[in-house]
């Protein structure tokens, strides 16, 4: 049985977001990860299986049938992309409520750390496959 490909799910509204959506996107190397806007229905899809996050507007990465949020996303991206990003899994010894409070300073304030458009339309063009509706 083939294991479905990790889903990224993000703030499509946000530049931020999209910045991080592009540093996925050059170092996913092996073409692991598809990535899903949170105004997109399969978002929505995914989101009514997991009461837990609805009305949530934070990263989320669906793997095995497991949603991660903030913090858990993040660093199991990083973990699947490998290299040396997979050296910050390591923080996962840090208590998830001390890592998603730096999460959610970073996040409250991310419409003002990147201003304009985070998204890089040649980068998107070649990956459109990726993105799912």
């Amino acid at each position: 049985m083939q294991e479905k490909p990790p889903i990224i799910l993000y703030d499509d509204q946000c530049s931020f977001c999209s910045f991080w959506v592009n540093f996925v996107l050059k170092r996913d190397t092996k073409h692991v990860f598809l990535f899903a806007g949170l105004s997109s229905q399969t978002a929505k899809r995914v989101l009514n299986q997991y009461s837990f996050a609805q009305n949530v507007d934070t990263v989320m990465l669906l793997t095995n049938n497991k949603l991660y949020l903030k913090s858990n996303a993040a660093l199991e991206i990083a973990k699947i992309l490998g290299g040396l990003l997979q050296l910050f899994y390591v923080f996962k010894i840090v208590p998830t409520f001390i890592r998603d409070y730096f999460y959610d300073v970073i996040a409250k304030n991310r419409k003002r750390l990147l201003k304009g458009n985070g998204c890089n339309i040649q980068l998107y063009q070649a990956n459109r496959n990726k993105f799912l509706t």
